[in-house]
């Protein structure tokens, strides 16, 4: 199972804002993380534990819905 949440930042190579939604898995296991791979909605998925804000694989995240 996962969480969806909106989030703000921007792309690291020319600084251009987005805004996507991201799931946030509820436990580290393959099902979910198929599940939230398959969703049409989610840009990015991150797993268990993983800080959603601060820089990743090519953007960086400043801005995150609060739940």
């Amino acid at each position: 199972m996962y969480t969806k949440i909106q989030v703000w930042g921007h792309w690291d190579d020319d600084n251009v804002r987005f805004e996507r939604t991201v799931a946030v898995l509820h436990s580290n296991n393959h099902a979910a993380m198929d599940a939230a791979l398959d969703d049409d909605e989610v840009f990015y998925v991150f797993e268990h534990g993983e800080p959603v804000l601060g820089q990743h694989y090519g953007f960086t995240i400043t801005e995150k819905e609060v739940s």
